[in-house]
């Protein structure tokens, strides 16, 4: 009877293995520069109120177009570990990170069913874990793919209100080699992982047996999307697994790291959607190369022959593009105009947020991209010197070439002082004397905030560096820096800004000297929307506080000088109308420049195919009617993740810098 029981328990124990209910299988040192002449440099941190200071650990400032043809595709670009790291989860190829939620406890006698059948009409099939028989004819071939699959769909002429297609998941089981237009009889388990209805055949009692070969596709149906999000979705779902097209379209976003890019009917009449209008968002189609029909495509492309399985994941419906036919495309020409120069009486302003701009050495205490780790092993986000390189004289070229070498130029996600010294220091900049500062932070990767200031025309003095010590948890990780709000020693609270504002007194004069400005300027960079807020609002709350504690600063500011300069400018992570922008623009008297931008041209980052404002510039009534000019740069959003590895301007990051032009005289 033991025995009996033992073996019992054994094989439950590998039945339950093959199920998957067991789950998964388990530097170069910052430079102590020396401040330049007449430059007082000072670090200061506010715990619970602004009236109390400690002196901070750190700071430093140093001196320092082709015709239209067939388009040919290219490799995909590797995406980096970066996302994974973070914990974020953005659209882009799935890969299984455990077993699919819905598991039946065993493969048992299959019931049958009709494609349409197991989709059901709803969003969820009314089939969910249970095993069934199944016949269609293979559209798209994914088993090599990351996906491991392939999508099946019922022959004939396609169904309209309910999917008659799906995708089969194989997993890493050994299955029959399917081929296109193989009619296949299909055994396996029903589920919904992330939200797409698949047909899991995994499991050792699965079977898929091919019919016949050689079979004729369903049309394909094409698509017209309706305008508002919300019904897209549901327009999507009736047609998911099953191959659709579109004509000619136009890219509104351009092809990112995960080989995607995003597109509209040509006959919507649209260049760009916007995050912030919902009655547009639904247009969004996403092109995918899961299959390996990969195009490095550019915002205002126009393209034609998109057809493919309609896919979902990661919370995106998207074309999984066929291999064959390829792609016609037409290339939009766009590119970004040099802006100009300040003038002999005025000063120019550029927010610029270098996206993970670090250097090949391995930072001890942080989790920083680099070369080989301080052990020499291999980092796991790895950056060369190479890259290391490239990415300078890049983002030098676009400082010089389209920003026109701003007399002031506030940075973010910039790894230390050195990154900033090297950037001055190169071909590009160094005819302009920039001097950078930059004060280090708590951020865990290790990115900051710093400026670059032209000292032939500016004059800096104190360089200070705030931040609170909050008691609100707004989602703070294991790894943020706490604190002491009562200045006991007891950690009881955490450090809010991670990239805690940088506050900077200088003063800015003309050409010849006869004129002089005194500003303020605090440079930020507020936190991210990605990964897990308890509160399931990305972190919206933490945003508050932080442009909270800028409009304090900013009062203070005015309090001392009624008619003070003050300009706050970074990347804010959040759009013109966001809640942490309308705290920054009630409790401190402060004007948003970005809405002096036309709105075609009123964006600065792209997502999920929405263009957005996530970099502004914000300035006190004095700087408001000094303004002459304000834009956005758009060198990097609208282009693909592959000009980041050329020599050019170009994809220099993710976000576009906004510009503004002010004249010193009144």
């Amino acid at each position: 009877m033991r025995r009996a029981c033992g073996f019992a328990v054994i094989c439950i124990l590998v039945l339950c293995f093959a199920q998957g209910c067991l789950g998964s299988p388990a530097s170069v040192p910052t430079p102590t520069s020396p401040a330049p002449a007449g430059v007082t440099a000072v670090a200061t941190a506010t715990v619970a109120t602004p009236t109390q200071a400690v002196t901070a650990t750190a700071i430093g400032i140093a001196t320092g177009t082709a015709p239209a043809t067939p388009a040919t595709p290219a490799s995909a670009p590797a995406p980096t570990p970066t996302e994974a790291r973070l914990g974020i989860n953005p659209p882009g190829t799935p890969t299984r990170i455990g077993p699919p939620a819905a598991s039946p406890t065993v493969v048992v006698a299959a019931r049958e069913a009709t494609i349409d059948q197991i989709q059901g009409p709803s969003a969820q099939s009314p089939l969910a874990a249970q095993t069934v028989r199944t016949v269609g004819v293979v559209t798209a071939d994914y088993q090599g793919a990351p996906s491991k699959g392939f999508f099946i769909q019922e022959p004939g002429t396609p169904k309209t209100d309910t999917s008659s297609g799906l995708f089969v998941y194989q997993g890493d089981r050994p299955t029959p080699d399917v081929k296109v237009g193989d009619n296949v009889t299909v055994v396996g388990v029903v589920r919904e992982y992330n939200g797409r209805t698949e047909l899991d055949i995994s499991l050792a009692a699965s079977d898929v047996t091919v019919n016949a070969s050689g079979n004729s596709l369903p049309a394909p149906i094409e698509v017209r999307p309706p305008g508002t999000l919300a019904e897209a979705q549901l327009y999507f779902e009736r047609y998911e697994g099953m191959l659709v097209s579109l004509p000619a379209a136009v890219v509104v976003a351009p092809t990112n790291q995960y080989g995607e890019f995003t597109v509209v009917r040509a006959d919507t009449g649209l260049t760009h959607l916007f995050a912030n209008d919902p009655k547009t968002a639904g247009y969004a189609i996403v092109v995918d190369d899961e299959g390996g029909a990969h195009y490095d495509l550019t915002t205002g492309d126009k393209v034609e022959g998109i057809v493919g399985p309609l896919d979902y994941t990661f919370g995106q419906y998207k074309v999984e593009q066929l291999p064959e036919p390829r792609l016609f495309v037409q290339p939009g020409g766009r590119v970004a105009p040099a802006l100009p120069t300040a003038g002999p009486a005025e000063f120019t302003i550029a927010s610029f947020n270098l996206e993970n701009f670090f250097d090949p050495i391995d930072t001890p205490g942080k989790l920083d991209p680099c070369n080989v780790d301080v052990n020499g092993n291999p980092c796991q986000e790895h950056i060369t010197p190479a890259a290391y390189a490239l990415k300078l004289s890049k983002a030098g070229a676009a400082i010089r070439d389209v920003l026109g070498a701003p007399t002031l130029v506030a940075v973010q996600e910039v790894e230390n002082l050195d990154v900033l010294t090297a950037l001055a220091q190169t071909r590009e900049l160094a005819p302009y004397h920039y001097t950078p500062i930059l004060l280090e932070g708590l951020d865990p990767r290790g990115i900051d905030v710093g400026l670059l200031y032209r000292t032939d025309r500016v004059t800096v003095g104190a360089v200070t560096q705030r931040n609170e010590c909050v008691t609100t948890d707004y989602g703070f990780t294991d790894v943020e820096a706490r604190c002491s709000s009562h200045n006991d020693g007891t950690q009881d609270g955490w450090w809010l800004a991670a990239r805690p504002p940088l506050v900077i007194e200088l003063t800015v004069k003309s050409a010849a000297g006869a004129t002089a400005l005194p500003c303020t300027l605090i440079v930020n960079h507020f936190k991210a929307k990605s990964g897990t807020d308890p509160a399931g609002k990305a972190f919206v709350s933490r945003r508050i506080a932080e442009a909270t504690l800028v409009a304090r600063i900013v009062n203070e500011a005015l309090a001392a000088n009624p008619q003070a300069n003050v300009m706050v400018v970074g990347d804010l992570n959040d759009d013109i109308d966001s809640p942490p922008l309308h705290a920054l623009t009630t409790l401190a008297p402060l004007s948003d420049l970005a809405l002096a931008v036309p709105a075609a041209e009123r964006y600065s980052y792209i997502y999920q195919g929405e263009a957005q404002v996530l970099d502004h510039i914000l300035v006190t009534a004095g700087l408001k009617t000094r303004l002459e000019k304000i834009t956005y740069a758009h060198l990097d959003a609208d282009f693909p993740e592959s000009r980041a590895q050329e020599l050019s301007p170009y994809r220099v990051s993710d976000h576009d810098p906004p510009v503004a032009w002010f004249k010193l005289a009144p």
